[in-house]
């Protein structure tokens, strides 16, 4: 997960049925965060990233 618009605070992975997802998060740098997806099911997830003013983005991606 990256952003070149803010710095990444926060992230958020859900499911379809908008059920939050335990996923771990490592902080690579500052616009940079990589998910570890292991031990999800296979699937379309939606996930968030918040920066320290409130500002989200929202995408989506399949874990196959």
């Amino acid at each position: 997960v990256s952003s070149n618009q803010f710095e990444v605070n926060t992230l958020e992975v859900t499911n379809l049925l908008g059920q939050q997802q335990n996923v771990k998060v490592e902080k690579l740098t500052t616009e940079n965060c990589q998910l570890n997806t292991e031990n999800m099911s296979s699937g379309i997830y939606f996930i968030k990233a918040t920066d320290t003013l409130g500002n989200s983005l929202i995408g989506k991606f399949v874990k196959e």
